[in-house]
This record gives structure tokens, C-alpha cells and sequence, in this order.
């Protein structure tokens, strides 16, 4: 006896419904699976080759600092920078502040902190300093002022302040008997501040 077509679709329906069905609980328990969780790492410091930082203090306004080698510190979102540290202020394309130091950090607050430095302007003031920190936007502070020479004046003392081109300033513990005198014939900040990495071959203003 032949079956009757309702007969042989009816099994064939119950199955597609069932595959259907499975599918769609597949479906609906990978949407709701939580992510498989990434292994985490121990790694906290990064060793770095040529490394260069850009610091962003407004529009057209930036930092750059270079240097041989550095650190990169994930969990105080920190670089440390070593092996002849070279920095220029640039505004607008121009250079108008240029750095020299030894070593460099630049905090997750993006303010960076050079034990001792040497400071240009685009106007020739210039200085060197220790316990150096720069606000990119704000000021240049430094706990001690080995030597300054700026406006045809020589000064040295403790906790100095200025703007970001050295054109205004403040000590305010001068040393007396280092306050005239002014700039000697011959010097050249830029020379003398360059000769800090001369010792060692690094950025320079020509990179």
C-alpha cells in the first residue's frame, strides 16, 4: 500500500523543525557566552631603542624629546629617557626652546623631570639648571640655577621659574655675589649646552 504524500512530508517537517530549533539555541548561547578571558601578562616595563616622545601642550604647540634608548613604565604610564636627551619646543613649526640633559622622565601628567638640564631660547637666554621639571603650556621650574645668563644679566641661585622661552623669569634666592655681569663676550649658550652629550652620540639639533 502506498503511503499518502501527507504521510512522508509530515517526518520531514518535524525534523527540519528540530534542526531549526537546535540552531537557534546554538545561536542564542554563543550570544550570551561571556569572552574567554585573555591571559594576563607580568610584563610592566618595556625596554625602547631611538625612542621619541611628543608631548602636545595646545594646538600648534609641542614638545618633542629624543633620545638614545628609554623605558616605558605600563603601570605608572611613564618613559624614562636616557643617553643623550635632546628636546626642542616647537610653535607653529618654529623652534623656540631647545633642551640638553643626560636623562629624562615624562610622568602620565605629561610634565617632565630632568635631574640637570640645559635650556636655550630662540633669543639666546640660556642656562643650566638641576632638579628641572617643564609644564608643557605653563612654566619651567628648576630647584637650582648653576648658571643663567638672559637680558645682559648672569644670575645663579635657588628655585627658579620662567616662561617657556626664559624671557620672564624669577629666582628667588638669588646668590648675590653672581647677580651682574652679564653675558661674556664669546659665549654661546647653544655650544655649551650642546657639549652636555657631546660625550655621547645621540639627537642633536641637526635630527
Amino acid at each position: 500500500m502506498h503511503r499518502r504524500p501527507r504521510e512522508r512530508i509530515l517526518p520531514v517537517t518535524v525534523g527540519l523543525l528540530l534542526v531549526l530549533g537546535l540552531l537557534l539555541v546554538l545561536v542564542v548561547m554563543a550570544a550570551f557566552a561571556e569572552p574567554p578571558e585573555e591571559p594576563e601578562t607580568s610584563i610592566d616595563e618595556f625596554m625602547l631603542q631611538g625612542l621619541e616622545v611628543v608631548l602636545w601642550s595646545q594646538p600648534g604647540v609641542r614638545y618633542i624629546f629624543q633620545a638614545d634608548q628609554g623605558q616605558y613604565t605600563r603601570s605608572t604610564r611613564s618613559y624614562r629617557l636616557s643617553g643623550a636627551v635632546y628636546g626642542v619646543r616647537e610653535a607653529r613649526g618654529e623652534q623656540n626652546l631647545r633642551v640638553w640633559s643626560q636623562e629624562a622622565t615624562v610622568d602620565r601628567n605629561d610634565m617632565v623631570h630632568l635631574d640637570s638640564a640645559c635650556l636655550v631660547s630662540a633669543e639666546g637666554n640660556w642656562g643650566q639648571f638641576r632638579g628641572v621639571t617643564i609644564e608643557p603650556g605653563r612654566l619651567i621650574r628648576a630647584d637650582q640655577v648653576v648658571r643663567f645668563d638672559a637680558q645682559g644679566v648672569s644670575a645663579s641661585g635657588q628655585n627658579f621659574v620662567a616662561d617657556e622661552r626664559l624671557s620672564r623669569f624669577r629666582i628667588s634666592q638669588p646668590d648675590a655675589q653672581y647677580r651682574s655681569g652679564g653675558r661674556q663676550e664669546g659665549d654661546n649658550g647653544e655650544a655649551i649646552c650642546a657639549g652636555m652629550a657631546a660625550a655621547e652620540p645621540g639627537p642633536g639639533p641637526g635630527r
